[in-house]
């Protein structure tokens, strides 16, 4: 069985409240952006990639660009693991989360598994059933003991989780509730990833949440890194040093000694990502 990083795509347009005229077309903000970038450090920092997979939606593509980019010779392709569109655009038109809002409301509070909105829609139980289809995908002797980069969505994401914690799935308005919980307990943040892997001792899924690339202390530091590579290049550029000579009273304290050799390390790994900002 292969190992399996689901990653939940930036944020996008769609996230912060913008209005969009199609489910697949909204893309990532300036932040979703960076956080596409956080996902590929993160990525290289963990592991080596057999294959990187998107969703045919423009959010999904766009957050694995610096994957593919960290990855250069790695395969790519598309599988059917875009969100799950329950309303049907063509009646939604260009509209914000906020505008439906009483829609999306008014289909969960129905529980009808198998109602089908209109074009460009699902029914719930076809969601699950192209759930059930992926997990089936991973079993191929085509990924056996391959690692592989997903970058999906969060109900799709959670679906996934949601069929190896509780399945397999009698389709009902039970569970079609039971799975609205789920979305609604510990949602994944954009840019989260959750590393799978099949245990052959218990005969399932195992799975952890990574987040850490994407908390404040870690951005924190990361762009403290990028400070120390950008001065690295104006001290090389100008030839004076920026730190005391070994003849002059010396101003850092261990600790600061340490913090900076720890910073030079990072700067090393983290230099692809920002030598565009380097003047």
């Amino acid at each position: 069985m292969p190992t399996v990083f689901l990653v939940r795509h930036g944020e996008s347009q769609s996230n912060v409240g913008l209005p969009t005229d199609c489910p697949e077309c909204a893309k990532l903000t300036v932040r979703g952006k960076e956080q596409a970038k956080r996902i590929a450090f993160s990525l290289e920092s963990l592991t080596s990639l057999d294959l990187i997979v998107t969703s045919s939606y423009q959010r999904s593509k766009e957050t694995a660009m610096p994957t593919q980019d960290a990855f250069p010779t790695v395969s790519q392709d598309e599988w059917k693991v875009q969100e799950f569109t329950y309303l049907s655009p063509v009646y939604l038109g260009y509209s914000n989360a906020e505008q439906r809002k009483p829609l999306v409301e008014a289909y969960w509070e129905q529980l009808l598994p198998f109602y089908e909105d209109g074009p460009g829609a699902e029914s719930f139980a076809q969601f699950i059933e192209r759930v059930q289809a992926f997990l089936n995908l991973l079993r191929d002797q085509e990924y056996e003991d391959k690692t592989i980069a997903v970058f999906s969505h969060e109900q799709f994401i959670k679906a996934v989780l949601w069929l190896i914690d509780d399945g397999p799935i009698e389709m009902s308005s039970k569970a079609m509730r039971d799975f609205r919980d789920c979305l609604n307990h510990k949602s994944l943040r954009n840019g989260a990833i959750v590393n799978m892997r099949y245990s052959h001792y218990n005969n399932c899924w195992c799975y952890e949440r990574i987040t850490q690339h994407l908390d404040l202390e870690y951005h924190v530091l990361e762009a403290a890194a990028a400070k120390c590579f950008h001065l690295k290049h104006f001290e090389s550029e100008s030839n004076s040093p920026l730190l005391p000579s070994c003849n002059e009273p010396q101003k850092l304290d261990r600790k600061e000694i340490k913090i900076s050799s720890v910073l030079t390390a990072i700067c090393r790994k983290i230099e692809p990502y920002f030598t565009s900002s380097v003047p």
